[in-house]
């Protein structure tokens, strides 16, 4: 049977996680899915449970580069949308889990409504690493724009204003033939913003639905991309940084040659180079939001997908796993929540 979701997972010396991810994946509510997973030159033991994954499963498969080599996260990530075979992509990284229902939540727009080219839902940014698990897990919160379906160009403007805004990789499922026609990840981007850069190609096509609920778990730790990243100083969270002013130089040249004449674009990646103290001036915002109240109740009223009830989802899927040490710290973080 072909599979009408293809799950993406990459990784590289992911031991600590990956049988984690790919469980989720086969607890999914639905079958009609499969999971390829690509090695970038792995050297530790998720190599070989990825192969016996593949083994045990039909509809895992695996993949790597010719002589085991390490390529990056974009080549690797276009190798597995090569291989696909499904209607929709998801990519999941090899740290992250996937809820039961994902899959089939995400799908529903997509089978809806063929005019769609992305499916988001929102994800919790878990803190997992005991070097950060002091700090509080966050939810996104999408604001006017959840549960509807939303014009591409106007929500990557929205998205380059305000990276909270950015779904994850595993909050978004794609039409396999949207990423065909844009050439899949930019290779420009080798790590960091790669799933931004293509973003900004897929939005710029097609329109998108945005779901308020939570379907997925981003796993926090200090071996994270993002985390390596910042420490070596080149990407800041909430801050203007190298990282980000690459991408933001790469976008613009990208509107010019694709002849896009979006005003509201041009003045969002103008608006991103800018000094926060001189973005976030109080007086502006106010005047913009209490121009459109709609809006402005928008983001002060509470989102519905709490924290809580994404960690229970977590803590039931350890639970299941038989990590009980692991559903118990997602319980102590329940609990602090009150």
């Amino acid at each position: 049977m072909t599979p009408r979701i293809s799950v993406v997972m990459i990784f590289l010396n992911a031991e600590r996680f990956i049988r984690d991810s790919i469980a989720s994946v086969m607890m999914q509510d639905r079958g009609d899915w499969e999971l390829i997973l690509v090695d970038d030159g792995s050297s530790d033991a998720s190599t070989g449970y990825a192969r016996a994954a593949a083994e045990a499963d039909p509809r895992i498969r695996y993949f790597e580069h010719p002589d085991h080599v390490n390529l990056g996260m974009a080549i690797t990530r276009n190798l597995g949308l090569r291989q696909a075979r499904g209607d929709y992509v998801i990519y999941l990284d090899s740290d992250d889990i996937l809820f039961p229902a994902a899959l089939s939540q995400m799908a529903e727009p997509l089978d809806r409504d063929p005019n769609i080219g992305l499916s988001c839902s929102a994800t919790l940014f878990w803190n997992w690493d005991p070097a950060i698990e002091d700090e509080p897990d966050k939810m996104q919160a999408y604001r006017e724009w959840a549960d509807s379906r939303v014009e591409g160009a106007r929500f990557l403007a929205a998205l380059i204003a305000d990276e909270g805004l950015h779904p994850a990789n595993c909050g978004t499922m794609v039409r396999r033939q949207a990423m065909l026609d844009v050439g899949g990840f930019d290779l420009a981007f080798a790590g960091i913003y790669e799933d931004t850069s293509l973003l900004t190609e897929l939005l710029l096509r097609h329109d998108a639905y945005i779901a308020r609920s939570c379907r997925s778990a981003y796993r926090m730790h200090m071996g994270s991309h993002c985390h390596v990243a910042a420490k070596e100083g080149d990407y800041a969270a909430a801050h203007l940084n190298p990282a980000r002013l690459r991408y933001l130089d790469w976008a613009e040249a990208y509107l010019n040659a694709a002849d896009s004449s979006s005003p509201e674009l041009a003045r969002a990646i103008r608006d991103a180079r800018m000094p926060e103290v001189t973005r976030y001036s109080l007086p502006k915002r106010l005047v913009r939001l209490l121009r459109n109240p709609a809006k402005l109740l928008a983001r002060l009223r509470p989102t519905t997908a709490s924290v809580a009830e994404a960690l229970s989802e977590l803590a039931r899927f350890h639970r299941a796993r038989g990590d009980l040490h692991e559903e118990a710290r997602l319980e102590a973080r329940i609990a602090a929540l009150g």
